[in-house]
């Protein structure tokens, strides 16, 4: 199977191996069916404790499934997303991602998740080309048409950032950081009536969204109305 991931797929298959084994059982005599069923106890028994250090913490969780399928490009995604990008370890998360996107270079998640890296780490030009290689292979992927965004806006290309963001809200029109982006720069050039219409959008749909919350009352007190 490979990866835990994987073993969902085994299951099936097992029933009718336990159909098959139950039919089998009802053909041999009494006193090995106690011998068969105590050693199967003791192999699944042994195999169920020696799994059971996989599933320790998420780190041995998907460490092993890294040690256990070198080729699977879902592994090293896993193991990057939610071990090591989480723990800030960007240079080993960035060495998964990049063996996953080797495995299959047509991973838009991989790609977008390494443009969120390299973001962070002040490489503007390099999360652009990531984000435009995730969506080269999932033009509808909002994440990253949403990052890609968030970059153009922090490189002061608003226009860019406002086609970005304008996409990216037609593929899910109640995203958050998308409408609040965009309203701050409609606020910014003068379409009022545009970004109001934005923030009381994402409001409605988030009301708990702080970062809307504060940029609408900013936005209400620069036009005068509190």
């Amino acid at each position: 199977v490979g990866t835990v991931m994987g073993e969902r797929l085994v299951y099936a298959p097992s029933m009718c191996l336990c159909v098959l084994g139950g039919w089998g059982i009802t053909r041999v005599p009494r006193n090995w069916v106690w011998w068969m069923g105590g050693v199967l106890v003791v192999i699944y028994g042994v195999a169920t404790i020696t799994r059971l250090g996989v599933w320790e913490d998420e780190q041995t969780f998907y460490t092993a499934q890294v040690v256990s399928a070198p080729q699977s490009a879902k592994a090293h995604y896993a193991v990057a997303h939610e071990v090591y990008q989480p723990a800030g370890e960007w240079n080993r998360a960035v060495e998964h991602y990049e063996r996953a996107i080797k495995i299959l270079p047509n991973y838009p998640d991989a790609w977008n998740n390494l443009g969120v890296i390299k973001k962070d780490q002040g490489d503007l030009p390099g999360a652009l080309i990531a984000y435009e290689t995730a969506l080269k292979w999932h033009v509808g992927h909002v994440a990253a048409r949403v990052n890609m965004g968030q970059v153009f806006q922090k490189m002061g290309e608003h226009q860019k950032a406002i086609d970005a963001y304008v996409v990216a809200l037609e593929g899910d029109s109640t995203h958050a950081i998308a409408g609040n982006n965009l309203a701050i720069l409609y606020a910014q050039h003068g379409q009022a009536d545009s970004a109001r219409i934005l923030f009381e959008r994402v409001l409605r749909h988030h009301p708990n969204y702080v970062p809307a919350q504060n940029n609408y009352q900013l936005f209400l007190n620069a036009i005068g109305k509190p």
